[in-house]
């Protein structure tokens, strides 16, 4: 499953504060148990809409990707994003979709 996370920044918010928060979000990978792979980093794309960083965690499968939402190093994780981010979208991609579908 890919887990995928656009952050828009509150108005203030520092490069240095969202590279602390990127380095808890790679961290996780060392103790979420399934999270295969961490990706992070600024949206080069004009057309961001304010979301101006992502996030993109690959797990091993869905059960993994639910697991890890009440872990308490994500719950952390959560916590410090709020306080540098005013909105979050997550969107969760299966590996492999059903045929037919794009």
């Amino acid at each position: 499953m890919t887990h995928v996370v656009l952050l828009k920044p509150k108005a203030g918010t520092t490069d240095e504060e969202m590279a602390s928060l990127f380095d808890s979000i790679k961290s996780l990978q060392a103790i979420i148990p399934g999270l295969q792979a961490v990706s992070v980093g600024k949206n080069r794309s004009a057309y961001h809409h304010g979301y101006k960083y992502g996030v993109i965690m690959h797990f091993c499968d869905e059960a993994h990707l639910q697991a890890h939402h009440p872990h308490p190093a994500h719950l952390a994780v959560v916590e410090k994003l709020e306080r540098f981010c005013d909105e979050s979208i997550d969107f969760d991609l299966p590996e492999n979709p059903p045929a037919g579908l794009l």
